[in-house]
């Protein structure tokens, strides 16, 4: 089970809002350790995430672009940010898992929440 990103690398989103929507972001414990995951929401970086972690933010419904890229320049997923759109509608909670394979090519996918 992942466990919670410290505070002092959560940057953004993390007031309640009225009628908010949640997005849960949970990085996996794959190939890729050693660095750290640059979060991104809409351009603006919202977390810095290690592997086994997890973070929630507190969102306005709507169409969003998360991205992540590795960060520091030992990691070798540091230089392209993957991208994906997701729509969050008011009140919605979705979640999303941060993953990389054995090539250092990274995606993101929704997962179920539990």
């Amino acid at each position: 089970m992942a466990k919670l990103t410290p505070p002092e690398r959560v940057f953004a989103y993390q007031t309640n809002i009225p009628n908010e929507s949640k997005l849960t972001v949970v990085r996996d414990s794959g190939f890729l350790g050693g660095c750290y995951y640059g979060f991104y929401i809409n351009g603006e970086r919202a977390a810095s995430i290690d592997v086994g972690e997890k973070v929630e933010f507190h969102l306005i419904s709507g169409e969003l672009t998360l991205g992540f890229k590795g960060e520091g320049s030992i990691c070798i997923a540091n230089v392209l940010q993957t991208e994906r759109q997701i729509v969050l509608k008011p009140g919605e909670h979705k979640a999303v898992q941060l993953f990389a394979d054995s090539d250092g090519y990274l995606d993101l996918k929704l997962i179920t929440l539990n």
